[in-house]
């Protein structure tokens, strides 16, 4: 609402450069549990970036070429646990994000640090999941510069399956 189209003559396209890197290990611990573990190491690095300018005169925001770049760095783990029919998976990201320009950089708006989720799964192979997740995300910066605190999510989750038909809870 009250965006104008991206104006070509005076905006420049954005151009991302990155890697990431995997590193994934798995075994079978006290011959009954499986573990698995992946690593993910990443690096991206946007030139010309646009963003979203509000002009307060006129009301309405227009997206502009910011004369700088954004890059994001970080590390995410995942670890999956499996016990018969019980699963528990465990993430977390580290997420560092800053926006350069005039040799200043600062942390990029609504981009949390941290970030967790574990879920717990009760699995009847072919019949029935029941499983219970929680979800943490860190403390964020919103776009006006107040911070916002962190949070939790918490649920719970059904699937049971008729033949070809799941039904989700």
């Amino acid at each position: 609402r009250n965006i104008l189209p991206i104006d070509k003559d005076i905006t420049q396209a954005e151009k991302s450069y990155g890697f990431n890197l995997d590193i994934n290990y798995a075994t079978i611990l006290f011959d009954k549990l499986v573990f698995s573990i992946n690593n993910l190491f990443f690096y991206t690095r946007i030139t010309d970036p646009l963003f979203l300018e509000y002009n307060q005169a006129n009301n309405y925001s227009e997206f502009i070429t910011f004369d700088g770049f954004n890059d994001t760095k970080g590390i995410e783990t995942n670890i999956k646990l499996s016990l018969n029919s019980y699963k528990l998976f465990a993430g977390y990201t580290f997420t560092d994000v800053k926006t350069h320009t005039n040799d200043v950089s600062s942390n990029f708006p609504l981009t949390p640090k941290h970030r967790l989720g574990i879920v717990l799964i009760y699995e009847v192979h072919g019949n029935l999941r029941v499983g219970l997740e929680a979800y943490y995300t860190g403390k964020q910066t919103l776009s006006s510069g107040i911070n916002v605190t962190d949070f939790w999510v918490n649920g719970i989750m059904i699937e049971k399956r008729f033949n070809n038909l799941s039904l989700f809870l």
